[in-house]
């Protein structure tokens, strides 16, 4: 009995110990899965939250918003534009890529730093 408790207390220190204690690289866009227009504006706000920044224009008596939303994918800063016309998503399209984003620099003084300490030892 002791003999399996033991076993069962390693296990579960390897499992948790073998887990990441830092924030996970995504490596696919949280709206890789919209594959149809026409979403309301609310509807697609409550599911993806508010955006980073937007654009508010009148084109042919018609309300035009661009709404961007920032992810970090891979490292790479990805800018998303969703184009809203009278409250409906007509337009989604990538208008930027940073690859020189401050999470790379972040990934990289960690490693830097990680690697020092490895060194070190």
């Amino acid at each position: 009995m002791l003999r399996r408790f033991i076993s069962f207390l390693m296990l579960l220190i390897f499992i948790f110990s073998c887990t990441p204690s830092r924030k996970i690289i995504k490596q696919s866009s949280v709206f890789v899965d919209i594959n149809e227009l026409g979403i309301n504006k609310e509807e697609f706000i409550e599911k993806f939250g508010e955006p980073l920044n937007k654009d508010i224009s009148k084109e042919n008596g018609k309300l035009v918003e661009a709404l961007y939303y920032v992810e970090i994918i891979e490292g790479i800063a990805v800018t998303t534009k969703f184009t809203f016309v009278n409250d409906t998503l007509v337009e989604q399209s990538n208008v930027s890529l940073d690859f020189e984003s401050r999470e790379i620099k972040r990934l990289e003084d960690e490693i830097r730093s990680n690697r020092s300490w490895i060194l070190m030892q």
